[in-house]
């Protein structure tokens, strides 16, 4: 279950990577009714009114966040209350989670500064040589 079928949200739906694992994205959902209907990759986007009727019934487990920030408190609680038990958040945004629901952030651009900050760091294998030399 997803929320937020915007440019990340709709990468991740259509992503068939993740049939390696036994997992399936089976639907998503956005606040903006534009948005909803048939995506390219096959799967449904629902309006976010129909979250927790969809996921009580159909008994998902995991919910991805790629919504904007200031909706991804919001988001993760409609999910919770719905029985969402673990939660992978993509929104720039610290959320909180009840106990027992497990929580991951992923950070893209934290993470692509700190690659970024380790090249800078590192110089290649021929500089280090005449440094050696000196």
């Amino acid at each position: 279950m997803l929320v937020g079928a915007g440019r990340l949200g709709k990468a991740l739906l259509s992503y068939e990577g993740f049939a390696e694992y036994g997992l399936n994205i089976v639907a998503a959902f956005d606040a903006d009714a534009s948005m909803c209907g048939m995506d390219k990759s096959g799967k449904r986007v629902f309006p976010i009114e129909k979250l927790p009727d969809l996921c009580s019934r159909m008994r998902i487990e995991i919910g991805i966040i790629t919504v904007p920030a200031p909706a991804a408190q919001e988001v993760c609680d409609t999910l919770c209350a719905a029985g969402i038990r673990a939660v992978w958040n993509f929104a720039p945004a610290h959320i909180f989670v009840p106990e027992g629901v497990l929580l991951k952030n992923e950070n893209m651009a934290a993470f692509l500064a700190v690659l970024s900050k380790h090249l800078a760091e590192t110089t290649p294998s021929g500089d280090n040589e005449k440094e050696k030399a000196k």
